[in-house]
């Protein structure tokens, strides 16, 4: 069966007679957020993470590399495996409509030449940015998980003389406005002439 994420917000019914397991493929915030509901929910599930990556960074921290290093955002997958008893594959997994159709046929996925069987197939690799735009003034969350905030606009010209110098934040949700905070702060330690802007469709 595949599971939307707003299952995950529910508590997680397991048959008492049978061990399911359950398959995330995606070890994102979201894929870390639906093992640990399972974990406390329905701690005897085997759970089985498929991730490209040897391991998790808070992406909802983030901001706060204008402070801390990068380092303290990221987790080892083995850290993640013995805390909750689960398992990380580490391979990228690519699928269509017609793949997901055949792999809840088969309630299996072939990944890493290895048949991984599956009661339930959590789906979490959230969406991809456009990151084929490589642009030096721009900066995606991506760009953040690669290295700190501080690191990044320490690079840019913050002591700029242009009559204005702005740095801009697209999207007025949470991690925007958390990313103004540390901007802000950030800016104000480093004593320079940039203001911010927030562009955002909602009043």
């Amino acid at each position: 069966m595949l599971l939307g994420l707003q299952a995950m917000f529910l508590p997680f019914y397991v048959p008492a007679q049978k061990k399911l397991k359950v398959v995330i493929i995606g070890g994102g915030c979201a894929g870390i957020a639906a093992v640990t509901a399972l974990s406390r929910y329905a701690s005897d599930v085997e759970i089985t993470i498929i991730d490209p990556k040897e391991n998790h960074i808070k992406v909802t921290h983030l901001h706060e590399t204008f402070r801390y290093p990068l380092s303290d955002l990221i987790v080892p997958f083995t850290d993640i495996e013995k805390r909750f008893n689960c398992r990380h594959i580490c391979a990228a997994v690519t699928f269509d409509v017609s793949t997901l159709q055949q792999w809840q046929k088969d309630k299996c996925l072939n990944v890493n030449n290895e048949i991984v069987s599956f009661d339930y197939l959590l789906v979490a690799t959230g969406a991809s940015s456009k990151d084929d735009i490589h642009q030096e003034q721009v900066l995606s969350l991506s760009s953040f998980m690669k290295k700190a905030g501080s690191g990044l606009l320490n690079c840019l010209d913050l002591q700029s003389n242009e009559v204005e110098s702005v740095i801009t934040v697209v999207g007025g949700g949470a991690t925007g406005i958390q990313f103004l905070f540390e901007l802000q702060q950030f800016l104000c330690r480093k004593n320079t002439n940039f203001r911010l802007r927030l562009i955002h469709s909602g009043e």
